[in-house]
């Protein structure tokens, strides 16, 4: 489906000619009908030869219902910009026009209605002023009496099929802004929207962007039709089991139950409209309007890159976003637009400020100072899904990413402190690590870990919560090879269920030293593996449980049905599938993990 939308000053003609176009009134509203004026968003829709709908969209072309206009046109494929052949462009056919560009409208037609009521001289200067617009024929009609509307609907027809499927849109998890909520007699309440990426089925679950709550999608309605599915690009009306009136309102996004990219912050590139006034200061108040979302934001950090200006957004509330989302922002005294942009980033490194390394998405690593990140901040942070974060040259391991130059960085400052140590041993805790390599706390170990596989081996090893060196290049004492072999072999008895690593260290009779380095040489080995600070594995135990994990007769399982396959309470069955995720064994969606054959 394509969605086509009009544009246009008000009273130009624009529900007249998708009339024309369609057979269908798009005004729905007993007020519009008495006022002859577009209100609300209307909607028509037209069959194209090829045996697709085209859904059309007509919007209010009055100064105060701007809003609306950019509630309706954040969806549209094609825009039919409308001239009143005797009026010429008037102050909002210029701001319809702006709203289209900034938001990325792929293809503006104008066209000029009325036609039989204007002279030729009032035509050929509409057209010439329109020219001098935007480049490109202009369509010439009068909605009344069709003339020029077959031809407009062949060079629209043309239009559709120059348009470029856009396979991503469908394949993302599904987004709808909500314009209209309300209650159908008989069936209960139905909120409606453009789909603008991925797919709704009925009897799924979805929410909604004001609260948490979960709602099952009952029916889906296009065009007076029910549906059992619809994807991006179509108008859909949607039927809610357990919605109430009042759990909704416009400006609310339909997605799915753990969508995570929310933000009150936003950083942002911008297009300032040529002469409009934006007298910059921080702080700046504006209206912020994506889709149907409408708020008063507050802009600060305005930068000027060598591509892109650069702003970031502080809303009073979070919102839902997705990426490469365009919006607008209009000036609050006077109320006119002055810019528009997409959002690029939703957790900006800096509050109040687009950082250096920030300005440069594709060199972020290496503009930013060397620092170890989480690949699932880094895929909330852009709007990634997990298996878009690039590694390319980058380092990455249990869920982390860094930069080769943090290890350089890493050897050169453990070098210093082997030289300092003077072949005597020596520890090191984690946040006097943390601080030195200016990476937090939480990642020392697992980067370490992934660290010390290549650099380092046989000298450095880490225990619970230091590094240690070890002059003697990791060989035991005899006192901590008992405690070595005492661990190992309860570790091989216990299967599937050991005791936590502490209970071992308390019940070993020997101090924390010296199991330490006992469980670290077992584990630097091979003959241990760590499944999280609190439990560890006999390998052999662990390979089993892999195997058994790969070889599932399922695709996919909870944790729930993990455990009682597994014959586990939750106290394991949770640390180890979240070890195999880490590992890639299996990967997370929603509640259930799916096996990677």
């Amino acid at each position: 489906m394509v969605l086509i939308g009009t544009s246009g000053h008000v009273d130009h003609g624009k529900s007249t000619l998708v009339e024309a176009l369609t057979g269908i009134n798009p005004m729905h509203l007993p007020e519009e009908h008495r006022r002859e004026l577009t209100i609300e968003l209307g909607f028509a829709h037209l069959q194209h030869p090829d045996g697709y709908t085209l859904g059309i969209i007509d919007v209010p072309g009055h100064e105060k219902l701007v809003r609306t206009m950019i509630s309706g046109a954040s969806g549209f494929q094609i825009a039919l910009w409308v001239v009143d052949a005797r009026e010429g462009i008037m102050p909002q056919s210029l701001e319809h026009l702006d709203v289209l560009n900034l938001l990325g409208v792929p293809r503006i037609i104008p066209i000029v209605t009325k036609a039989s009521l204007a002279t030729p001289d009032q035509i050929r200067e509409t057209v010439q002023a329109i020219q001098r617009l935007t480049p490109g024929p202009v369509e010439i009609v009068d909605s009344l009496s069709k003339a020029g509307i077959p031809q407009l609907k062949e060079n629209l027809f043309a239009a559709c099929r120059s348009l470029r499927a856009d396979n991503s849109q469908i394949e993302a998890p599904p987004y709808m802004p909500i314009d209209r909520c309300f209650v159908l007699k008989g069936v209960g309440a139905i909120v409606t929207g453009t789909l603008v990426r991925g797919e709704l089925k009925v009897g799924e679950s979805v929410s909604l962007s004001s609260h948490g709550g979960e709602y099952r999608i009952r029916s889906l309605h296009n065009h007076n039709a029910v549906v059992e599915s619809i994807s991006a690009g179509h108008r859909v009306g949607v039927q809610l089991h357990g919605l109430k009136l009042d759990d909704v309102h416009r400006g609310d996004v339909l997605i799915p139950p753990d969508y995570v990219f929310r933000s009150r912050y936003i950083n942002a590139t911008i297009d300032l409209l040529k002469g409009s006034t934006f007298p910059w200061k921080p702080g700046l108040r504006a209206h912020f309007l994506a889709a149907s979302f409408e708020t008063e934001c507050r802009l600060w950090g305005l930068v000027q890159s060598e591509m892109n200006t650069w702003v970031q957004i502080h809303l009073p509330q979070e919102a839902c976003f997705y990426p490469g989302q365009r919006f607008i922002l209009r000036s609050t005294n006077p109320l006119i637009t002055v810019a528009g942009g997409t959002i690029v980033d939703i957790a900006p490194d800096r509050p109040r400020q687009v950082t250096e390394a920030e300005l440069r998405r594709d060199r972020y690593f290496d503009v930013s100072r060397p620092a170890v990140f989480e690949s699932a901040a880094l895929a909330r942070k852009w709007m990634w899904r997990r298996d878009e974060v690039p590694v390319g040259v980058l380092r990455t391991a249990a869920g982390l990413v860094w930069h080769p130059r943090m290890d350089d960085l890493t050897s050169s400052k453990l070098g210093e402190w082997i030289r300092r140590a003077k072949g005597e041993p020596a520890e090191w805790p984690f946040p006097a690590i943390a601080a030195s390599l200016r990476i937090k706390a939480s990642h020392v170990r697992s980067y370490l870990e992934a660290f010390l596989m290549e650099h380092f081996k046989g000298v450095l090893t880490l225990t619970s919560s230091t590094l240690r060196y070890d002059p003697r290049r990791g060989e035991l004492s005899e006192a901590e090879h008992r405690a070595a072999e005492d661990l190992f072999g309860k570790l091989r008895s216990a299967q599937l269920q050991p005791l936590r690593f502490e209970e071992y260290c308390a019940a070993s009779g020997v101090d924390k030293k010296t199991f330490d380095k006992a469980a670290a040489r077992l584990l630097k080995d091979g003959r241990l593996v760590r499944i999280n600070n609190e439990f560890v594995l006999e390998s052999s135990v662990w390979d089993a449980l892999k195997t058994r994990v790969r070889r599932a007769p399922v695709d996919s399982f909870t944790a729930s049905e993990f455990g009682k396959d597994i014959g586990l309470s939750r106290k394991y069955s949770v640390p180890y599938l979240e070890c195999l995720n880490r590992m890639g064994l299996l990967r997370r969606q929603g509640d259930r993990h799916v096996v990677v054959r």
